[in-house]
């Protein structure tokens, strides 16, 4: 829409949008009532959608201003405000446009009498509104129309300011009035702090030769594995190429079996043939030497009778002759027959002895194979052995790295709070508590990092110092007032054992101390050595630790941390 010099008024049927119009430079003005604009939340100034066109997700309206002759304080000539609305309820406020704060807007639209408040727009019922107001009411509607609300704003917000500072000025004087009496113990624990903090860089230095020496060993071990693995490796394919080859011998000598296996089915086959025909000659001779008996004794009977039977005497006699050279001829053949299965029965020994000969050879190869394999296993569990060690050395080296890490955070973070002089920090836990010399290494193993924990009185500290460090470092606090006491009579479960005493027992400190000491370390026992650690384990309540002299610990649920602690800050 433009609306040129002239316009009076805007006219139209009802529902013709004469109000929209009103309510857009009004909102685009920056109202922040909805009720005002016949709305009850921001997204019913969206499009709801019709049967033709889809729900819009932004409402904008922009409204352009001529400021050629500077009513408005701004370089411009032509000055456009603008404002979108989402569905999500977020509003943006344009200006030429740039997006600009709702402030920003209000003190422009303020210094030229378009504030949201100045009645520049007066709405349906705003008139009957302003007659039934009381007089001092109706002085703050001519203030506002004149112009006078603005600054009268400003400077009820400028008092404001003032009195909070002067509340800040006093809460300042407070705070010094409570730190003052404490600086000189506040110095002393610098004093500490810093001596703790040489011994520290002292230790650290010593640490990183120790663990160089150690470092440098492991990678002496670890090359000389590497060396001793690389000799096994050669060693291992020599013995493969060994087997290869012994293999590919073996697998001709099975293919050699094989041929030999086939030729003596063959002889078996050729000397059952020649069995069978041997018995079918025996059989014909065993015949014919029957007829020859059978003929005999008819020659005997017939004996009286050779004048009639002469003729069939020499016809006989010729048929004996005749069977007598088939007997020598089936002789023959028997021996010849005989002598070739003696041939095929020596050629059957000498097959033997080459198959016992292979199978012996077999044997022989497969031990070497054997022995090669249970050289392999083991040079492949030595090299394991090596590549575990290695892996165990860079974690361990990794985890020391990353715990000095945290105690270098965790100390700086620490020296903060103590310069800060923070009401309610009394100190680090470990200056709060006395252990025998003898149970040190065990009370620090089992307070791990709590032992560099600051202790403070109450959550308000904690806040403070939350507020102290921000992203400058890192502290753990703990606060006393937090710490529940245990009711008088009631004791944590003990494992088995009258010779495992209570962390607690060993441990000495103020009595107001006493529940912080109990809460950290009341189901803590103590022993000798990390055997008597492991069966008192079985024994253990849920949460329950036991901690050996040397500092290492089994807990409840079977975790155990072995290795022995450098200690010393007890």
């Amino acid at each position: 829409f433009v609306f040129p010099t002239g316009i009076t008024a805007i006219v139209g049927p009802n529902g013709s949008g004469k109000s929209n119009i009103a309510d857009a430079i009004r909102w685009a003005l920056g109202e922040q009532s909805l009720r005002l604009l016949r709305g009850k939340t921001t997204e019913d100034m969206l499009f709801s959608g019709s049967g033709r066109r889809p729900r819009a997700g932004m409402a904008e309206v922009l409204l352009t201003l001529d400021n050629s002759d500077g009513w408005l304080p701004v370089p411009f000539t032509e000055v456009t405000l603008g404002r979108r609305a989402y569905r999500s309820g977020e509003n943006e406020y344009l200006l030429n446009g740039k997006r600009v704060r709702l402030r920003d807007l209000m003190d422009l639209l303020a210094e030229s009498g378009l504030a949201q408040r100045t009645y520049a727009v007066v709405g349906q019922g705003l008139v009957d509104l302003a007659l039934s107001l009381q007089p001092q009411e109706r002085r703050a509607l001519f203030e506002e129309a004149a112009g006078i609300a603005v600054y009268r704003a400003r400077r009820e917000e400028s008092v404001a300011r003032l009195e909070e500072t002067a509340r800040n000025l006093e809460r300042v004087r407070d705070l010094l009035s409570e730190i003052t009496p404490r600086l000189k113990r506040l110095e002393e624990q610098v004093t500490r702090l810093q001596e703790y903090e040489r011994v520290s860089d002292y230790l650290r230095q010593l640490q990183r030769v120790w663990y160089g020496y150690h470092w440098g060993r492991a990678q002496e071990t670890l090359r000389e594995a590497r060396e001793r693995a690389r000799a096994a490796d050669e060693h291992l394919a020599a013995r493969k190429a060994e087997a290869e080859a012994a293999s590919a011998h073996l697998a001709a000598l099975r293919r050699r079996e094989s041929e030999l296996r086939n030729g003596l089915r063959d002889l078996y086959r050729r000397v059952a043939d020649l069995h069978d025909r041997m018995d079918a000659v025996r059989r014909e001779a065993a015949a014919l030497a029957e007829r020859i008996r059978l003929l005999e004794a008819r020659r005997e009977e017939l004996r009286g009778e050779l004048e009639p039977l002469r003729r069939r005497e020499r016809a006989q006699a010729e048929r004996v002759q005749t069977a007598q050279a088939q007997e020598r001829e089936l002789a023959e053949r028997v021996a010849a027959l005989e002598a070739r299965v003696a041939e095929l029965a020596r050629q059957r020994e000498a097959l033997r002895q080459d198959v016992r000969a292979a199978a012996e050879q077999r044997a022989r190869l497969e031990a070497d194979l054997q022995a090669l394999k249970g050289e392999r296993a083991r040079l492949e569990s030595g090299l394991a052995d090596a590549r575990a060690l290695q892996a165990r050395l860079e974690a361990e080296q990794n985890l020391l790295a990353r715990m000095r890490e945290e105690l270098e955070d965790w100390a700086e973070g620490a020296r903060l709070l103590l310069q800060a002089g923070l009401p309610g920090v009394i100190g680090p836990l470990g200056q709060q508590i006395q252990v025998a010399p003898e149970w040190e290494r065990a009370v620090e193993a089992a307070l791990g990092p709590h032992l560099y924990a600051l202790v403070v009185e109450d959550w308000e500290a904690v806040r403070a110092a939350r507020r102290v460090l921000g992203e400058k470092g890192r502290a753990v606090l703990i606060p006393l007032a937090e710490i529940r006491t245990r009711p008088e009579g009631t004791q944590p479960d003990v494992p088995p054992g009258p010779d495992s005493p209570c962390v607690v027992s060993v441990v000495s400190c103020e009595g107001r101390f006493r529940p912080l000491v109990e809460a950290l370390l009341g189901l803590v026992w103590l022993v000798e050595d990390l055997e008597e650690a492991r069966v008192l384990a079985r024994a253990l309540p849920p949460g329950g630790r036991v901690v050996t002299r040397s500092g290492e610990m089994v807990a409840a649920d079977r975790t155990v941390t072995v290795g022995r602690s450098e200690g010393g800050y007890l």
